[in-house]
């Protein structure tokens, strides 16, 4: 994002992560809440050792990644000069939308490795993967921002996804080779009825909380304009940075649900309040750090450039927001491991309608800076709703979670 931000123009950068933004939030519903279903189906199949069961859900998870994948891309194809006419505004835009269309299906499948190496438990795989991604998406784009400045991203990011998926199965061939032997899986019924009894209400929580993340973008596009798009997405990419250093909660899931499937219930409480004791505490230190000095001045200066100093601010408010919800993240993940799904979705809907309410009032009024102060709310709510949820559903965990 660095080397787009200093190579084109605010239009040229804020139309294309206004882009990236929608086709993101395609991808989250063609996701179908499949990713968390799959990894707490996967960890319990393979913490009984059902691996018949396991190999199932995998390939019944990635055919149905691949069809959602392929109607998305075919629905995005067809309907992209409409698009730019009616909501982006950014007349030469149609060809960078085809070519979105087949990184929708590129994404799409790279859900289906990142999802059986955390229910496997293979964080560090995981991790080298995406870094691996991320280093190709930057090669692709330093190479070809300059010649072709909306085409060399979005190759750069369709080619990464695609190498990221073909290395991803090279690895579960090495780490789980029961997951390519012997016939095509028979049960992809069985699975399928798994994957809507698990996933149901876990794709509406899902959905929805990923939703937020790129439903600030989409609306400042549409409320405001792309310069405004162009300058957020300068905050989201060092918000990112941070987010990425907030790991536990994606680590915590297959952990809550073996711990849950053994009946491990009493080591799960006490693992729980530990987290919210400290958790509490690093959320307070952290925020009056952001505070007190101008950290995200700095790293926007050092990231990007003194120039863009301006969206400090907004930054900070993100930061807030994602600190909460990094233990919101926790409570939630844990509400869905034990069987509390339907929960975490209500709450989760509740929020992103408060979230889009929100955008609508504060993006006239305050721009950007109300963007991040209608995301921060919602993590905020999703925060203390999940919170309750699972102090009601662990009553024993009443007095840590009231430190």
């Amino acid at each position: 994002r660095r080397t787009m931000a200093l190579s084109l123009d605010q239009d040229l950068y804020g139309f294309f992560y206004s882009a990236f933004s929608l086709c993101m939030l395609i991808v989250i519903f063609i996701d179908l809440g499949f990713n968390q279903s799959a990894t707490i189906l996967m960890s319990k199949h393979l913490a009984h050792e059902k691996y018949a069961e396991a190999k199932s859900t995998f390939w019944t998870f990635t055919g149905t990644k691949l069809v959602t994948g392929i109607l998305s891309a075919l629905a995005l194809f067809a309907l992209s000069d409409f698009l730019i006419r009616n909501f982006f505004h950014y007349p030469g835009g149609t060809v960078t939308l085809h070519l979105f269309s087949f990184f929708l299906v590129a994404t799409a499948l790279t859900g289906t490795i990142s999802a059986t190496l955390d229910a496997m438990k293979r964080f560090a795989a995981r991790n080298a993967l995406q870094t691996g991604g991320a280093l190709m998406i930057f090669i692709g784009v330093y190479a070809g921002v300059n010649e072709f400045p909306l085409q060399a991203p979005v190759i750069a990011y369709t080619v990464s996804a695609i190498l990221l998926f073909s290395f991803g199965l090279l690895l579960l061939r090495r780490i789980q080779p029961f997951l390519f032997s012997g016939k095509t899986p028979t049960r992809f019924r069985i699975s399928l009825k798994e994957f809507w009894v698990v996933g149901r209400w876990i794709t509406l929580a899902t959905a929805s909380m990923s939703a937020m993340y790129y439903m600030d973008t989409i609306m400042l596009t549409y409320f405001s304009d792309l310069q405004s798009v162009a300058l957020y997405n300068i905050a989201l990419p060092v918000l990112a940075i941070y987010q990425s250093l907030l790991i536990f909660p994606l680590i915590f899931t297959p952990i809550a649900s073996e711990l849950w499937q053994k009946n491990r219930e009493e080591e799960l409480k006490s693992t729980l309040r530990k987290i919210n004791t400290w958790g509490i505490f690093i959320l307070l230190i952290c925020a009056a750090v952001l505070y007190i000095f101008p950290v995200n001045e700095i790293a926007v200066s050092i990231l990007f450039s003194p120039d863009f100093k301006g969206v400090a601010p907004a930054l900070n408010i993100l930061c807030i927001g994602v600190l909460f919800l990094a233990l919101g993240q926790i409570y939630s993940n844990t509400l869905m491991a034990i069987d509390r799904p339907k929960t975490v979705a209500k709450i989760n809907s509740i929020a992103v309608v408060v979230n889009i309410l929100a955008n609508v009032i504060l993006i006239p009024r305050f721009n950007i800076v109300g963007a991040a102060m209608a995301t921060a709310l919602s993590y905020i709510l999703i925060t203390l709703g999940c919170g309750w949820s699972l102090k009601k559903a662990l009553g024993s965990l009443k007095p840590a979670l009231s430190q």
